[in-house]
């Protein structure tokens, strides 16, 4: 059983988060920021882990810094919240090639670097990862071959998934669809 999480856990692991948020909440920032700023002072932790319950991003890199069990922290203003959440992904422009957020590397302003090139790097969003499956579809057949219709019926199941963790790894034992999804991606 891990332990409870305190009001310091949780604003120090915002305090390392701090130079990342505006780019894992984008245009929201702003408001994002001035609720951060209002429900740390206030030191609401249902308020703050409701605030990054509604910023995907942000709250998967919240997770991933602070120490426990995730469980805990799906634990929101109003309840519990049992949502899998995707896992942040980012296309390096050499290659191109996908990185996970485990491995994204931050320079100076916080802004995602690719660990083996050193390159800025775009997030990759749920929806984007989706659009760029649904535009590849009408290729599939060729692509896969004879395995297309077992991979169909995992695609179909996946889709349905809140989590792209496994439309990832779907693709990623396919190698040709696989290259292909980033090169739509990468064209996007």
């Amino acid at each position: 059983m891990s332990q409870a999480l305190t009001l310091k856990t949780l604003q120090d692991a915002i305090d390392q988060l701090r130079p990342e948020l505006p780019t894992l909440v984008g245009t929201e920032y702003p408001e994002f920021a001035t609720q951060l700023d209002s429900y740390l002072g206030a030191g609401s932790i249902n308020r703050l882990l409701d605030l990054f319950g509604r910023h995907t991003a942000a709250h998967q890199r919240l997770l991933e810094v602070l120490p426990g069990r995730k469980e805990d922290l799906t634990k929101g203003l109003f309840g519990d919240i049992n949502i899998p959440l995707p896992r942040l992904a980012y296309l390096c422009s050499n290659g191109p090639h996908v990185v996970r957020v485990k491995r994204v590397e931050h320079d100076a302003a916080g802004r995602p670097l690719c660990p083996d090139h050193r390159l800025p790097m775009r997030p990759i969003a749920p929806q984007e990862l989706r659009a760029s499956i649904e535009l590849l579809c009408a290729e599939l057949p060729h692509l896969l071959g004879l395995g297309y219709p077992v991979f169909a019926a995992e695609l179909n199941a996946k889709l349905l998934s809140p989590s792209d963790d496994e439309l990832w790894a779907l693709f990623g034992h396919h190698d040709a669809a696989y290259q292909r999804l980033i090169q739509v991606l990468s064209s996007r």
